[in-house]
């Protein structure tokens, strides 16, 4: 009874003490807060049992039905108890003297399992970001798999990314879930060493790690083959050299916007593929494959001012951004441009709409006349209208696929279809056949993206930028790592040391490992 009082007292604080506002959204005729029962204000209570609950299908999101606003409502809360029980928590900490620490999720935080209902932070209403303040360091453990469920080293570095942005200036532990996988043999495509090198190059200075044991969770480490032990033993030799040298912070140029809303109400299963998360996993693959350092900031470090060290932002796709209070945030933005920052956004982007007046219509699916051809590979097709130059049209309706508008000193740039989204895919489009055989290619093919021919390469990187090489660079030392399944050329590098995470040849950095030059 008292956690039904506590939930209904934070509800009509939420809404204000209008009860006729929760009526209208729940279907109810309720008289007043504390009249409504459980079945009333919860999704489903008979579903709760230790770890699960009920969720909302995909037509409830679309239709925005009762179950959905109760949803939101109930996550909201569960949000906002767990940030309230870290902060009373810390003083108690503070007086024990304890460095606190906590592992905060296990498998991913923004790419959790599909399959794996009960870890989703879409259901644990978990906000890594708002919880840092009142945690010495935030660590939570990953695993390099996509929201495909896909083997994927780039959505190792994406977590890792976040745990660095959220945990600010602090000294960064990167977590890192070894093993096996409940869904994929996760290390025979990408190395154990790749991994550890991974979360250096972001900065880690110490390493926390799961799977020797843990049978329920596929880890199994001690049973691990003699190839895996000397990959996982030869990256923690390395890391233990490498990480006590990165004196200086590293570089910051990018930033992406973490879709606060995504990641606390959308389950898996309402969201085909996890394609919001993998839009925004494919412009920080985008960014990454031109050399740039990309951070991924929340909303609230963005109205605190945390945009003045960045001159990229990315909004990547974040369907539910109309249930957040953005009007700091859209300011926030609106300034950072104004003073020379660049904004990228694709369709449907909120922040784009309220903060820059970008307007847009739905059109049929076609290809664009860019440098060359290109097919959008995405869930949606939009032209945008008004006054923003055209920088590519499609070929058929000729509305505008890309668009720059500017702002101030800054310049937003506009993209018909979910260019992250289509940057990650593992398919492939294929040409439409309205254009038979004509030569057509998906912005991963490109001879130069889009992207690339607004922000250039990335200038001074030690070797060629390229798809699947991730740099890093601190004060004027480097963290390169080789995503790639062949090695790459890093030339001479006369005066300047190199530490290898494993055996390779001069001159190379051997494939899916890492580097240290100095």
């Amino acid at each position: 009874r008292e956690g039904q009082e506590h939930y209904l007292t934070w509800l009509e604080r939420r809404y204000a003490g209008d009860i006729t506002r929760v009526n209208r959204s729940y279907e109810l005729t309720a008289a007043t807060f504390h009249d409504l029962t459980p079945v009333q204000y919860w999704l489903r209570p008979e579903a709760l049992n230790w770890v699960e609950c009920a969720r909302p299908c995909a037509d409830d999101f679309s239709k925005r039905t009762p179950d959905f606003w109760k949803w939101i409502d109930n996550q909201s809360y569960l949000a906002d108890v767990v940030v309230e029980y870290f902060r009373d928590m810390h003083g108690h900490w503070r007086e024990l003297g304890v460095f606190a620490e906590p592992v905060l999720h296990q498998w991913g935080y923004f790419f959790n399992p599909p399959g794996q209902a009960m870890w989703q932070t879409g259901l644990r209403a978990l906000d890594i970001y708002r919880i840092a303040p009142h945690v010495d360091s935030v660590l939570f453990l990953a695993a390099p798999i996509n929201a495909e469920n896909a083997v994927d080293a780039m959505a190792l570095s994406v977590e890792a990314s976040i745990a660095r942005t959220a945990n600010g200036t602090r000294p960064l532990t990167g977590g890192l879930y070894l093993g096996r996988h409940v869904n994929a043999d996760i290390y025979r495509r990408v190395s154990p060493a790749e991994s550890i090198a991974t979360l250096v190059a972001a900065g880690a200075t110490s390493l926390s790690t799961y799977g020797y044991s843990g049978l329920d969770d596929g880890g199994v480490l001690f049973r691990m083959d003699a190839i895996f032990k000397k990959s996982l033993a030869d990256g923690i030799r390395w890391a233990k050299e490498v990480m006590p040298r990165l004196e200086h912070p590293r570089d910051k140029v990018v930033a992406i916007l973490f879709p606060e809303e995504t990641n606390l109400y959308e389950p898996l299963e309402v969201d085909p593929g996890g394609r919001q998360r993998m839009d925004l996993l494919g412009w920080y693959e985008q960014f990454t494959a031109l050399g740039w350092p990309v951070d991924i900031v929340h909303p609230l470090q963005v109205e605190s001012g945390i945009l003045d060290a960045y001159r990229f932002l990315i909004a990547p796709s974040n369907s539910l951004y109309d249930l957040g209070a953005h009007e700091a945030l859209e300011k926030a933005v609106q300034d950072f441009v104004a003073r020379g920052g660049l904004f990228f956004h694709g369709p449907a982007c909120g922040l784009a709409r309220e903060a820059f007046g970008i307007h847009e219509e739905n059109v049929a699916f076609d290809c664009i006349s860019w440098e060359e051809d290109l097919i959008p590979h995405g869930w949606s097709t939009v032209a945008f209208q008004g006054t923003s130059a055209p920088l590519a049209r499609y070929m058929q309706g000729q509305g505008v696929a890309i668009a720059e508008a500017r702002h101030g000193e800054g310049r937003v740039y506009s993209f018909g279809f979910e260019y992250g989204h289509s940057y990650s895919r593992q398919t492939m489009p294929i040409v439409p056949p309205i254009y038979g055989k004509r030569e057509m290619h998906p912005v991963v093919l490109l001879e130069r993206t889009p992207v690339e021919a607004i922000v250039g390469v990335c200038p001074d990187l030690p070797c060629v930028a390229q798809r699947g090489l991730e740099f890093a660079r601190f004060g004027d030392r480097w963290v390169i790592v080789n995503h790639l399944p062949s090695a790459i050329e890093l030339g001479n590098r006369k005066g300047q040391s190199m530490i290898h995470t494993g055996p390779t040849v001069p001159g190379y950095l051997a494939a899916h490992s890492g580097v240290f030059l100095y």
